[in-house]
């Protein structure tokens, strides 16, 4: 337990400090939504496209362990489409503000959060489970959701079309060519790895301040939305992952753990910034994913007790 408080207090406080520096701002009035607004369109146009690139093309598609993988990707299957529905059916949200709830009860924040744990705990060249989750959602759940919420609501459908609008996306285009560097091995020069390390450090930082920022202007509540999909997030799909491993792959494993502690983290900020810059509802969000930022510390110990 010592470990994870270290990893905690260094570094992931010191990492989540800019979003209170964001919302101390913002209470004061020298940061506005729209300055979130800009800065986190800025951060998806250029760092993170950078780093979602560096991300995929370092990543060894050989040394992930499928099976696995595939059950937490059924699990995230699963959980998506149930606070999807519920969204709409019981709580009556937009469409695209009910993908992006979905998106918060999957997506952890791996990052920022879970890496640095894992690699405290296993090593750094022992974390292969959390790497592929993270190649896993940003292929399907943040591309996904990012080409859905550009296509949402366009009347031209022909392939012609949609493709033009994809190949304007910075992040899709940036997916697609880090994917294919991933898959072939390409070994990166020199100056290219400076450029995404020092680049792509920005997006992270960036976002997490909008987020501070925007939360500076949100009345927090005891919404029904927030409160049920948190604990979503919180308890249902890491319960959801333990019982599928248990059930389909027996055994427990270092592996089986740290695909559990990566769907028991916090939910990550992405669905946040994709609400800025789509311009969907973003309270909602954003108090997600403060509040299992907070409330994850018990269930993360709880994991690595097991």
């Amino acid at each position: 337990m010592s470990s994870i408080i270290k990893v905690l207090t260094d570094p992931i406080l010191p990492i989540f400090a800019i979003a209170i520096i964001g919302y101390l701002l913002g209470r004061s009035g020298r940061a506005t939504e729209e300055n979130a607004r800009i800065i986190n369109r800025f951060a998806m146009s250029i760092p993170m496209p950078v780093l979602v690139f560096g991300l995929l093309a370092r990543s060894d598609f050989g040394a992930f362990v499928w099976d696995k993988l595939l059950i937490y990707a059924l699990a995230e299957a699963v959980v998506f489409t149930v606070v999807y529905v519920a969204a709409r059916k019981l709580f009556a949200c937009g469409v695209t503000e009910a993908v992006l709830l979905g998106v918060c009860a999957v997506f952890s924040n791996t990052v920022m959060y879970i890496l640095p744990i894992s690699q405290l705990v296993y090593g750094a060249d022992g974390v292969g489970p959390v790497v592929s989750v993270i190649v896993l959602d940003v292929l399907f759940l943040f591309a996904g959701s990012l080409i859905f919420l550009e296509l949402y609501g366009s009347t031209a459908w022909r392939p012609g079309v949609i493709a033009g609008k994809l190949v304007r996306m910075p992040l899709i285009v940036a997916i697609l060519a880090g994917l294919v560097a991933g898959l072939a091995q390409v070994e990166m020069p020199g100056p290219v790895d400076t450029f995404i390390d020092f680049n792509g450090a920005a997006a992270p930082p960036i976002a997490l301040f909008a987020l501070g920022v925007v939360l500076s202007k949100t009345r927090m509540s005891a919404d029904p939305v927030v409160l049920t999909v948190g604990a979503i997030k919180m308890l249902a799909f890491p319960a959801l992952v333990w019982g599928a491993y248990a059930t389909l792959s027996p055994g427990w494993t270092p592996q089986s753990q740290q695909f559990i502690l990566a769907a028991a983290g916090p939910a990550g900020a992405m669905a946040f910034s994709m609400a800025l810059l789509y311009d969907v509802r973003a309270d909602r969000i954003a108090q997600i994913i403060v509040g299992t930022s907070a409330l994850t510390l018990l269930s993360l110990a709880l994991v690595l007790s097991l």
